[in-house]
């Protein structure tokens, strides 16, 4: 039986945040294995990622915005640390050469280069 004292285990995520600090976008990232999800360590921790979240965590750094990893215990929101982007890449997630290239062809489609221009235009503005 679960100590009432505790509360419900907390969620983690990987959040990004505009260069003023407005939330912009988020992942959740898990504590425990499940399927479908790679283990990666963020903050001298592990996790479980999708691969998804890696390039998303590169494209979101790319396009200027601030990455944290924070926990969320429905009470409050803890930044456990920041730049989960260079903690882990797609190279360190163990993939074999071809699944690097098809994951980077994605990621650097037409629309990641798209996104990525609409971006560029707008870099001056506040």
């Amino acid at each position: 039986m679960a100590d009432p004292g505790n509360g419900p285990p907390d969620d983690f995520y990987i959040r990004s945040t505009s260069r003023s600090g407005q939330f912009h976008a988020y992942h959740q990232i898990l504590a425990q294995p499940h399927k479908g999800f790679i283990k990666a360590t963020y903050c001298n921790r592990s996790f479980w990622v999708q691969k998804d979240t890696v390039i998303w965590t590169q494209f979101e750094a790319e396009a200027g915005r601030k990455l944290v990893v924070e926990s969320n215990d429905m009470n409050e929101r803890r930044v456990l640390c920041e730049n989960p982007q260079t903690q882990v890449t797609l190279e360190d997630l163990g993939l074999n050469d071809l699944e690097l290239a098809r994951l980077r062809q994605e990621k650097d489609g037409v629309g990641g280069n798209r996104l990525k221009i609409i971006g560029e235009a707008f870099k001056g503005f506040k």
